[in-house]
């Protein structure tokens, strides 16, 4: 059910799959278990929405805002196209166990008393790097508000009789193979689909929902000082391997490209002041400032060092 073994994908369905890695994923926490669907997406919405507590005072022309939380939510849609009976079939099977998804674990009970839940229906959703937890790359926690299944009757549908002796036989050839799971699963298939005269197979549906998440690491800038005493922000715990820049998508980027205008200003900054330092060691004297307020130099060479001093050979990089 999981992935394309024994599959009947088409080529397209396939290469979206396995090629180009466009697939999502979902996992029901309590149980474990797993769906994965190629990721023909039609619709991707990621909110994020803070709230804030605003009180009118009287008197005052804005009202006082305390901070609250910050929330995302995600909405999604995506088609799940197949180009056979089988490959429907399966389809079918899959918004199944995608729907199951939405409902607890239960701890059993003997007779006919009512049931505890032992665990909610959380899920953990991946997509790539747009659906994931920042942190260590698992399935983003959350909980779905419900699915929507869509079937696309326009393009037609595959239809045939239900034969639960095939479900039987498949059943018994698992467990010639040690497959006791789908064993047990394709037998209560069997039973289930007796009493049906006609099976309708949509060529073609759409799935849609959205869904609440459930951070597992924390977020928010805190404060530090760095080896100079500079002031450090840093976004989440730094044992997280967070970022401003790497949550929540994840993009690969050359240390030379990480930085946003304000980080490469404060390093120049240190550096000019670091330069200030050498050369009033050096000559004893103060240095001029250039015209532009906080620059000690138009042209910085690569290594870091000006390249007015360099020419006249009064400062040179280290050996």
């Amino acid at each position: 059910m999981g992935g394309f073994r024994g599959d009947y994908f088409s080529v397209g369905s396939r290469d979206q799959y396995s090629r180009q890695k466009m697939r999502l994923e979902f996992e029901h926490v309590p149980t474990k278990k797993k769906v994965f669907f190629p990721a023909f997406i039609d619709m991707f919405s990621d909110a994020y929405n803070s709230n804030w507590n605003a009180e009118d005072v009287y008197g005052r022309m804005d009202p006082i805002a305390n901070f609250i939380n910050t929330r995302r939510s995600l909405a999604l849609s995506w088609h799940v196209p197949a180009d056979s009976y089988e490959h429907a079939a399966q389809n079918l099977q899959k918004m199944n166990r995608l729907i199951s998804f939405l409902y607890p674990l239960y701890d059993a009970k003997d007779g006919d008393g009512a049931t505890a839940i032992n665990q909610a229906p959380l899920m953990r959703i991946k997509f790539g790097n747009l659906i994931r937890n920042a942190v260590n790359g698992a399935g983003l926690l959350g909980y779905v508000n419900g699915f929507t299944f869509d079937p696309d009757f326009e393009q037609g549908m595959f239809y045939g009789k239900q034969n639960s002796r095939e479900l039987e036989q498949a059943a018994a050839f698992a467990i010639s193979l040690g497959e006791f799971s789908r064993a047990a699963e394709l037998r209560q298939q069997a039973k289930s689909i007796q009493n049906v005269d006609m099976e309708y197979l949509p060529k073609t549906f759409k799935v849609n929902f959205e869904f609440n998440v459930l951070h597992e690491h924390s977020l928010g800038f805190q404060v530090s000082s760095d080896a100079h005493g500079g002031t450090v922000f840093t976004f989440g715990k730094k044992d997280q391997n967070l970022g401003d820049l790497n949550y929540p998508y994840a993009v690969s980027t050359t240390p030379g490209i990480a930085y946003d205008a304000s980080t490469v200003d404060a390093q120049f900054e240190r550096q000019t002041d670091l330069l200030e330092d050498k050369y009033e060691e050096f000559t004893g004297s103060r240095v001029i400032p250039s015209a532009k307020p906080g620059r000690l130099f138009e042209r910085v060479r690569g290594d870091g060092f000006p390249q007015a001093l360099l020419t006249k050979g009064i400062l040179g990089p280290s050996k």
